[in-house]
């Protein structure tokens, strides 16, 4: 049983600091919706929680990376016709999926009691929910978004322009690719070429999402500058790949 145990806690420190910041702070809103219900003695728990989940909303970025691993971890499992077996990855499977298909879910309580308590002691949970880049500050929490000292402006992480900053500081320094970033933000276009999903990510040409991207590269520009970012701090942050994509580089603001 021990060995079982520091098993299961490699795999959870190991997942945890996979995480972003704000995708730790949605992880922490489930785990005390299924801790809740799960202790509560209700007759049918996992129903009540289901229902719970299904009416809060959680943006993808943080979703899918969550239900991924409770499922690889077995404290969540999944039941659904059109997802039966899968463990991992879910493919194809969104918020909407998880609040429109019928599914039902099994909780392990013993698992989900024992990363509840990891979570809780693990230094990770401390994360600022900040995220600083350059002095372009993100409030996950609260959808606000400032440059260094200057106003803040309300922008939800639903924003097509957060997702393409999110994705790019869980990957900085790192090339993000013009396709990654469509499917990323369910781009129309990517939703054509993709044959509505149908099509692996991984045979999709790059190049076919270049020009979008660097359109929603230029939206992006002119929502830092609305916070008052200079353009050449913002040039130095977001650098451009040839035929690839961007990727950013956080520098330590003056």
């Amino acid at each position: 049983m021990v060995f079982l145990e520091n098993n299961f806690k490699s795999q959870i420190d190991k997942w945890i600091k996979g995480l972003t910041s704000q995708t730790l702070i949605y992880l922490k809103q489930v785990l005390g919706i299924l801790t809740l219900t799960s202790e509560a003695k209700l007759s049918r728990p996992t129903e009540i929680a289901l229902r719970v989940l299904k009416n809060k909303r959680i943006p993808d970025f943080a979703f899918i990376p969550i239900l991924d691993g409770l499922s690889i971890l077995g404290v969540l499992t999944i039941l659904s016709k059109d997802f039966r077996n899968q463990k991992s990855p879910l493919i194809g499977f969104t918020y909407e999926n998880f609040r429109d298909k019928d599914i039902s879910i099994v909780v392990d309580r013993n698992k989900l009691k024992y990363l509840a308590s990891s979570l809780k002691n693990s230094k990770v949970t401390n994360i600022n929910r900040l995220i600083n880049c350059s002095g372009l500050i993100y409030d996950s929490e609260k959808g606000l978004l400032q440059y260094q000292e200057g106003k803040k402006i309300n922008y939800s992480p639903e924003k097509r322009e957060i997702k393409f900053f999110l994705l790019l500081f869980k990957n900085q320094g790192k090339i993000v690719y013009y396709k990654d970033f469509a499917r990323e933000t369910k781009s129309s276009n990517y939703q054509l070429f993709s044959n509505q999903g149908k099509t692996p990510h991984g045979e999709l040409k790059n190049k076919d999402f270049a020009s979008e991207i660097n359109f929603l590269r230029r939206d992006f520009e002119e929502l830092t500058a609305k916070v008052g970012m200079p353009r050449k701090e913002f040039n130095k942050m977001v650098i451009g790949v040839r035929k690839a994509g961007y990727r950013l580089v956080c520098r330590k603001s003056s």
